[in-house]
C-alpha cells in the first residue's frame, strides 16, 4: 500500500510540475483560465471588426470590384500556402508521432480523397442547378405560349369595342410594343428572374465550403491554444492566430460579397458569426480537457488532411478561377493580382515556419 501511495504522489508531483512548466505558472488555475478565455474571445471581436470594415467600405462604394478582386487575388495565395506548408505540414508531425513510424501515405490519401470528393459534389450541384435552369426556362416558354395562344384568341373573336392597347386598326402588333414583349420574354427565357435571385450568377456555395474549411482549421488551432502548458508556447499560438485570422475573415466576407445575391445582410454576418467562434470554442474545449490525459491526435490529422484538401481544391480550382478569369480592364491590375496572390503565400509560409511545434503544446 505505502508503494501505491508513493507512487500517486509521484504522479501527482510531475502533473503540478508539468502543469507550471518549470516557470511556476499554471495555466490551469482561475486566474489563467479567465485570461486564455478573454484571448479567445478577442479572436473573435477581431473577425467582427475585419467583417464590418468590408461591409461598410462596399456599401459606401468606398472599396472597387478591382480591389475586391485582388484581395480574392491575396486569399487564393493564403489558401495555397494554408493547405500545402502550414496544415498537410502539421498533420504529418502529428501522424508520425501517433502511429511511430515516418510513412506519409495515409495524409496525402485522405487530402486527395477529399478533393476527389469535392470534384464529383460540385459537378452534382452544377448539374442539379443546370437541370433546375431549365426547367424554369422550359416552364416559362411552355406559360409565353399558351399566353401568346389566348392573346391570338382574342384577337379573332373580339370587336372594335375589345381591341386591345398597341395594336392598329389591322390587329397587327406595332413596332414598339412588339420589340418590349420580345425583350420581356427573352430575359425570362434566359432565367434572369427569380432563378438567379436565389442562387447568384455563380458558384455562391464556394463560401460555405471557405466557412467549413478554416473553421475546422481554426477549431483545432483553439485546440492547441487551450492545451497547451506552456505560457511561451501558448503565447505563440495566439500571436499565430491573431495575426491570420482577421485576414482570412476579410477574405470570406470578399467571397461573399462576390455572390452578394444569395448572401444577404443577415446570412452576411451569420456566416461570419459561425467562423468567429470556430476559435474560441476550439479553445474552451482544450481548457477543458487539459487536465484529462485524451489523445485526440490522430482524430486532429484526419481532420486537418481534410482540411488541407479543401484548402488546396478552393485555391486551385474555385478562388483562382473566380478572380483571376476575370478580364481586367487596366494591365496594372492583372499585376496587382499577381503579385497579392504571391504575398498571400508567402504571408502564411512566412507564419507556418515561425509557427510554434504543436507536439510541444500537447501532452504526451
Amino acid at each position: 500500500m505505502a508503494e501505491i501511495h508513493d507512487h500517486d504522489d509521484h504522479h501527482d508531483e510531475l502533473l503540478n510540475i508539468t502543469s507550471t512548466n518549470y516557470t511556476g505558472i499554471n495555466l490551469n488555475s482561475p486566474e489563467w483560465i479567465a485570461i486564455r478565455v478573454a484571448l479567445a474571445m478577442s479572436t473573435l471581436i477581431e473577425v467582427f471588426v475585419a467583417a464590418f470594415i468590408i461591409d461598410i467600405l462596399h456599401r459606401k462604394k468606398l472599396i472597387s470590384e478591382s480591389i475586391l478582386r485582388i484581395i480574392g487575388s491575396l486569399t487564393a495565395g493564403l489558401m495555397l500556402s494554408g493547405g500545402l506548408v502550414h496544415i498537410y505540414a502539421e498533420a504529418m508531425e502529428h501522424y508520425v508521432e501517433t502511429t511511430e513510424h515516418p510513412d506519409y501515405f495515409l495524409p496525402f490519401l485522405i487530402g486527395a480523397i477529399t478533393i476527389l470528393c469535392l470534384i464529383v459534389v460540385d459537378k452534382a450541384i452544377k448539374v442539379a442547378m443546370d437541370e433546375r435552369k431549365h426547367y424554369i426556362e422550359r416552364r416559362t416558354g411552355r406559360a409565353m405560349v399558351e399566353k401568346n395562344e389566348i392573346k391570338e384568341i382574342e384577337l379573332k373573336t373580339g370587336g372594335e369595342e375589345n381591341e386591345p392597347k398597341g395594336f392598329n386598326e389591322e390587329n397587327v402588333p406595332s413596332a414598339e410594343n412588339e420589340y418590349t414583349v420580345q425583350e420581356t420574354d427573352t430575359n425570362n427565357i434566359q432565367g434572369h428572374g427569380h432563378f438567379d435571385i436565389a442562387l447568384g450568377t455563380d458558384k455562391w456555395y464556394v463560401a460555405i465550403l471557405f466557412l467549413v474549411a478554416i473553421s475546422l482549421h481554426s477549431i483545432f488551432a483553439g485546440l492547441g491554444f487551450g492545451t497547451t502548458k506552456s505560457l511561451n508556447i501558448m503565447l505563440q499560438i495566439y500571436a499565430f492566430i491573431i495575426l491570420h485570422k482577421g485576414l482570412v475573415a476579410a477574405s470570406l466576407c470578399v467571397v461573399m460579397i462576390k455572390h452578394k445575391n444569395v448572401f444577404t445582410t443577415t446570412r452576411f454576418y451569420l456566416v461570419v458569426f459561425t467562423f468567429a467562434l470556430s476559435t474560441p470554442i476550439g479553445s474552451f474545449i482544450g481548457i477543458g480537457i487539459s487536465n484529462i490525459n485524451t489523445e485526440f491526435e490522430l482524430v486532429e490529422v484526419v481532420f486537418n488532411c481534410i482540411s488541407a484538401g479543401t484548402f488546396l481544391y478552393l485555391s486551385l480550382r474555385e478562388l483562382t478561377a473566380m478572380f483571376f478569369d476575370e478580364a481586367e480592364r487596366k494591365w496594372w491590375v492583372d499585376v496587382l493580382k499577381i503579385i497579392a496572390f504571391i504575398i498571400g503565400f508567402g504571408f502564411l509560409t512566412a507564419l507556418a515556419v515561425w509557427h510554434p511545434h504543436e507536439a510541444d503544446s500537447h501532452d504526451h
